[in-house]
């Protein structure tokens, strides 16, 4: 009898070591399997960020492309305007000192604007040439940033008519600063203009229907358009 109880128990001791033995192997597996995943999810990690990295280094180049094309497009036409503008000014005092009408209210007049355009505020000529010089040169700093060709034309029309305009202001009398702007297109029920003022006003309305449609301004540095 007492010999069948000690052989049962030492079957139940050997089970029960045979069963902390197998409960040891399953945790140990556990662990091994859980850190072979951390492992593998810190491989696929690495590997994610490189892929990130590699996309942005080679996007870099891509964007540098269009910031110099968008750059080489605002200077182009900022440059075109400055052109026509100053050439038409010229004809215009040759030719216009007689006006030569047109149309009924609408006729080719030489006149002199010491104001913004359309002959407003003609009072404040200083400030007038000090803005346009800050709007001139802030387009330039931002040209190559332009989110869009359709940003880029704004800017260089409402640059080139900035430009055109402060180079009769700082060159034309009556003195550096002060010199009053070529006008020679007259509209009778409007005010007399020049083709500065023109493309002025068409950047201003281009950036009104790109506003509207809700097309960002310019690319941070980040390469975010807002």
């Amino acid at each position: 009898m007492r010999g069948d109880v000690l052989g049962r128990l030492g079957r139940h001791a050997r089970c029960d070591r045979e069963q902390l033995g197998d409960l040891r192997a399953a945790v140990v597996g556990s662990v091994d399997a859980a850190a072979g995943a951390a492992c593998d999810v810190r491989i696929v990690w690495v590997m994610a960020l490189d892929a990130v990295g590699g996309a942005e280094r080679s996007a870099e180049p891509a964007r540098a492309g269009r910031r110099r094309q968008r750059w080489l497009l605002v200077a182009v036409v900022l440059a075109a305007v400055v052109i026509v503008d100053q050439a038409t000014k010229e004809v215009a005092l040759r030719l216009f000192v007689e006006p030569w009408p047109i149309l009924p209210g609408v006729g080719l007049a030489l006149s002199f604007n010491t104001g913004a355009a359309f002959s407003m505020w003609t009072s404040l000529t200083p400030l007038i040439t000090a803005f346009a010089g800050v709007v001139v040169i802030a387009i330039a700093w931002f040209a190559g940033r332009a989110a869009s060709a359709g940003w880029a034309l704004v800017l260089g029309l409402v640059g080139g008519g900035a430009a055109g305009n402060l180079i009769d202001r700082l060159v034309r009398p009556p003195g550096p600063g002060r010199g009053a702007v070529v006008d020679f297109v007259d509209v009778a029920w409007f005010a007399a203009f020049n083709l500065a003022d023109a493309a002025l006003t068409v950047g201003v309305a281009v950036a009104f229907v790109l506003s509207w449609r809700g097309q960002p301004v310019l690319i941070t540095s980040g390469g975010a358009a807002r």
